[in-house]
């Protein structure tokens, strides 16, 4: 049987300690920024686009670098038969459309090609 704890309670032994119950005080918090914003920082914050995000998969030996989270009509991917050269095209993509590379991705692919350049030597 489990005991159910009062909010209330919790609230009154937080101010005894001097400490705020996090989550609400995260919740004050963020409401008390977005009521901050003028109408016109919230405007400008709309306009900009969004950054894209560089990824990849590896499929039947090739990596295939694209963008995470863009129609496949607007997608720009290529198949690459190294992960050295994968990590290259990502590399042109982010300079090229002002994107992101994931960092998860981006590790991975220096350890692929790390790994092929040593079994290579």
């Amino acid at each position: 049987m489990k005991k159910s704890i009062n909010s209330s309670a919790v609230e009154a032994l937080a101010k005894k300690s001097g400490k705020k119950s996090s989550t609400k005080a995260a919740d004050k918090a963020a409401k008390a920024k977005a009521v901050e914003q003028t109408p016109a920082e919230m405007e400008a914050v709309q306009d900009q686009p969004a950054k894209k995000v560089i990824t990849f998969k590896m499929s039947y030996d090739k990596y295939y670098v694209f963008f995470r989270g863009v129609a496949p009509a607007e997608n720009i991917g290529c198949g690459c038969k190294t992960a050295l050269s994968a990590l290259r095209y990502a590399m042109m993509m982010k300079q090229k459309h002002n994107a992101i590379i994931d960092n998860n991705a981006y590790a991975t692919l220096k350890a692929e090609a790390k790994k092929a350049q040593a079994a290579a030597q």
